[in-house]
């Protein structure tokens, strides 16, 4: 007879023999707190158990199941185990503060390990291995994503996915389109690091808004830069543009820019991989492999020092600055100008040469020809004629030793001698005449003229000569076309003779 039948009798109902074994027998299983029948037993009511629990085949609970121990609670504690609790289990347990689920035994902990999805917030049918959304996702996203996805509100640059030290003052974060440095550091560093002899490379276009530090930047793509660009204080090549015989660089005291062979400025146009194209553009200015500078436009400069050679096109422009403006070498020698006047400056010779190549010798045209020379004495030497044209010559009362020059032979002058008192056109020597000053044309003498010597005036075979010798002044005719000489003198006392 089934316990159920026995416990339904109602008040007045005869209880037989065998419902006083049933009932007794049920008391002896409760008493010794043990479920050994053969069957399905059915519990009504709240079920206590004070000790282990030890089910030996499939215990099955249709409704809700709450495990309660004691708190507080910890992986080592009274908990949930599902495994022998002497070998390699899971454990899953709760604290007041958390929930938790640890693997023992020194045994790694698999989730998934047949390759299904874990999906962590409000994803339905998670795409990735790990699959965590920390809101509600609108727009289209991937099907299916190797590894982990993650998707969330994330600001740009704060309140993303983050990894942080385990003190919290510095970490990396992921915002939507940013890597931040996150952590509780005011400043800190976000730092790329490669490994070994590997690059941090950039395959697009890379734009900086502040500043960029480097000791070695090498890009092979395109570098946009909208703030500065600062290499800290090291005295070194800095930025590198293909190879080491290309770039921009500071050595002590010195920012150099270095090339293999040319440096050009280029406006507009596009680039062009010839030597020195301007890719459609002006080319404002080169300096070739020799050293040769170009400038299509107007140069200005306070101070111009060129050691080698300076090719202009266009002008050279000074500005409105009176002082001296070009310095050659030093400030001994230049052109400049001052109030109302361009000067040349030279600590000793001025030179004008036609012609040749440069020579270090003092006054040598290098082959070419000298068309004029001012010495350090102040000499002038022309090679050709001097013109001056509406123009006056004028010449100072320096006093000049007139022997010496009219005696030189190849050598005449124009001079002012003061001991002479007079303006000296001193002939050169080594004519048949000896020294001689031939006037070619028309010589008209408005005053005085003074002879000292003869006085021969020639002309259509005639020979007129006018001299002084002793006291007398003789005249002389000779007419070559008659054959006829005739020579008288006066004596100066009405005393005429007629030497021949």
């Amino acid at each position: 007879m089934p316990l159920a039948d026995t416990l339904n009798r109602k008040p007045g109902d005869i209880l037989k023999s065998d419902d006083w074994n049933v009932i007794i027998k049920e008391i002896d299983r409760l008493e010794t707190a043990k479920i050994n029948r053969d069957g399905a037993d059915t519990l009504k009511g709240p079920l206590t158990i004070a000790e282990a629990l030890n089910a030996n085949s499939n215990v099955t609970i249709k409704g809700n199941l709450s495990i309660v121990v004691p708190q507080p609670q910890d992986p080592s504690g009274q908990i949930l185990v599902l495994g022998p609790t002497n070998a390699s289990n899971l454990r899953l347990g709760y604290h007041q503060d958390y929930s938790w689920i640890q693997s023992h035994g020194s045994k790694p902990l698999l989730i998934n390990r047949l390759g299904n999805n874990i999906g962590i917030g409000s994803t339905i049918n998670p795409i990735a291995r790990l699959d965590i959304a920390s809101a509600t996702r609108t727009g289209t996203h991937p099907t299916a994503v190797k590894g982990l996805y993650i998707t969330g509100d994330f600001n740009a640059d704060n309140d993303g996915v983050e990894f942080r030290h385990s003190n919290a003052t510095q970490g990396i974060g992921f915002g939507f389109n940013t890597i931040y440095a996150a952590g509780s550091a005011a400043n800190q560093d976000l730092g790329l690091k490669p490994k070994g002899t590997g690059e941090v490379k950039v395959a697009g276009s890379l734009s900086v808004s502040g500043i960029v530090k480097a000791q070695t930047l090498t890009i092979s793509g395109d570098l946009s830069v909208t703030g500065s660009v600062n290499f800290s204080l090291q005295t070194r090549q800095m930025l590198n543009l293909w190879s080491t015989n290309y770039g921009i660089g500071i050595q002590s005291s010195t920012q150099y820019f270095r090339s293999g062979a040319n440096f050009a400025w280029y406006q507009g146009g596009s680039h062009n991989d010839a030597e020195l194209n301007a890719g459609g553009g002006r080319s404002l200015m080169t300096l070739d492999s020799n050293g040769n500078l170009s400038v299509s436009g107007i140069v200005k400069a306070q101070t111009l020092t060129v050691s080698g050679d300076l090719s202009v096109t266009g002008s050279v422009s000074f500005g409105s600055q009176v002082r001296q403006m070009l310095n050659l070498w030093s400030t001994g020698y230049g052109i400049g100008i001052q109030n109302g006047t361009q000067y040349f400056r030279s600590d000793y010779n001025f030179a004008w040469y036609q012609g040749g190549s440069h020579n270090d010798a003092e006054l040598n045209a290098g082959g070419g020809r000298s068309l004029m020379t001012l010495d350090r004495n102040g000499k002038l030497s022309v090679s050709g004629g001097i013109y001056a044209a509406n123009s006056d010559i004028y010449f100072t009362k320096t006093d000049h030793d007139h022997t010496a020059i009219g005696n030189t032979s190849g050598y005449a002058a124009i001079e002012n001698s003061v001991g002479y008192g007079a303006l000296m056109i001193l002939g050169r020597a080594g004519t048949p005449q000896g020294r001689c000053v031939k006037l070619w044309d028309y010589l008209q003498v408005n005053g005085q003229l003074e002879v000292n010597g003869q006085l021969e005036v020639k002309g259509n075979g005639n020979t007129f000569r006018i001299s002084v010798e002793g006291n007398r002044v003789v005249f002389y005719l000779s007419n070559a076309v008659h054959g006829t000489n005739k020579q008288i003198s006066w004596d100066g006392d009405n005393n005429w003779d007629q030497v021949s």
